[in-house]
């Protein structure tokens, strides 16, 4: 990919794959490490570049996608963020900033509500709305939600399910139904920024003001005119609201 390496790390248990961006930042410190939802990382990338001029970034495929692997499959959102907490800890020395897409949010909630050594915490399309914790209630969201969003992102998702099949997508799918991210959120410390598109049909923006409603040090930012995958569809857009958040003092 480019402006990025191909890392590949073992940790504990789980053979770990993520991208590290190869400009050199202004700041050394923190690292941004970037969760991707349902796939691997790739679509990230867009907005990863942005930041890279700033920080180091890392964009992590979690276990079951892409490359990254474990001896067993991860079924629960409280397995994934144990996971991210533990790769966290093995690879940064000093709290690191965490921006997370779509289930992605909810990796990252579960790791920062159990003190996963996050600075400031960037959750982009937050799934999923409680009112629409269904098969059903999903698809009826996805697919106008879909219709919206750039035609190279079928592809691109395409692609990464090649390289891990359907069984992982599908059992993250089902363990994000189950879980219940606006319970976490009053556990996390970090300072917390929400961000929903305004055409977004899976996180409407009802759904994401309760979510900054529950965090003790949220804050809300829509981008109008378009849905769910902000990292890919609006980069620059995103990147105009991530930078600042994250440059600033605690």
């Amino acid at each position: 990919m480019k402006d990025f390496d191909t890392r590949l790390r073992t940790i504990g248990d789980i053979r770990w794959h993520f991208y590290e961006s190869t400009t050199t930042p202004r700041q050394h410190t923190p690292t941004v490490v970037m969760v991707p939802g349902l796939g691997e990382g790739d679509y990230m990338a867009p907005h990863a570049r942005l930041l890279a001029p700033h920080w180091p970034v890392q964009i992590v495929d979690m276990p079951g996608f892409g490359r990254s692997r474990g001896p067993r499959r991860l079924v629960t959102v409280d397995q994934f963020g144990a996971a991210f907490d533990e790769f966290l800890r093995a690879t940064k020395a000093k709290p690191t900033h965490v921006i997370a897409s779509s289930f992605g949010c909810q990796i990252a909630a579960a790791a920062a509500q159990k003190g996963a050594p996050i600075g400031r915490l960037v959750l982009v399309s937050p799934t999923y709305d409680r009112t629409a914790r269904s098969v059903l209630g999903q698809l009826r969201r996805w697919i106008p939600t879909m219709v919206v969003e750039p035609p190279s992102l079928a592809l691109g998702l395409a692609k990464s399910y090649l390289h891990c099949g359907v069984r992982t997508p599908i059992t993250a799918f089902f363990a994000g139904l189950r879980d219940h991210i606006e319970d976490r959120l009053p556990d996390v410390a970090a300072p917390t920024l929400v961000v929903h598109g305004g055409r977004d049909r899976i996180v409407p923006g009802d759904w994401a003001s309760e979510l900054v409603r529950r965090l003790p040090n949220g804050r809300l930012a829509t981008i109008d005119g378009f849905a769910h995958t902000l990292d890919y569809a609006a980069p620059a857009r995103l990147a105009a609201i991530t930078l600042p958040f994250l440059s600033a003092r605690p």
